[in-house]
């Protein structure tokens, strides 16, 4: 996937199921502490890391390979988002959360769509 990327595809990965099956787990692999404001632990043993963080140190690894054999330079941009009770959430946009939890109360983005785009998440951080 990352090494397809590199050659100029898009890429999504897509966690789908039940609530409480470990889908955010997969996606990160962190752990979290505290209550009132829970915090990301990031595990030092990279054998722990979720799929997010292991595509990315893949991918900037790739590129500092293919930079030093080509030269070539490379322009990468990000989303994270969630759909969460049918609402889309923006997870790079900290005005989302209030103390580390999504904002009940939040509307969300609005899906849309147009010709030259096709279906895409209004205002969604990248």
């Amino acid at each position: 996937l990352v090494e397809s990327v590199c050659h100029g595809y898009n890429a999504t990965v897509f966690a789908y199921g039940q609530t409480g099956s470990g889908k955010t787990h997969t996606m990160e692999g962190f752990d979290y502490v505290g209550d009132s404001r829970p915090r990301a632990v990031i595990p030092s043993d990279n054998s722990r890391w979720g799929v997010a963080p292991r595509a990315i140190f893949h991918l900037f690894d790739t590129i500092r390979d293919f930079h030093m054999r080509t030269s070539d330079t490379f322009v990468v941009r990000v989303s994270f988002l969630q759909v969460y009770n049918e609402k889309i959430f923006d997870l790079l946009n900290p005005s989302h959360f209030q103390l580390g939890k999504i904002q009940q109360n939040d509307r969300g983005l609005r899906l849309r769509w147009d010709a030259r785009r096709g279906f895409f998440a209004e205002n969604l951080f990248s």
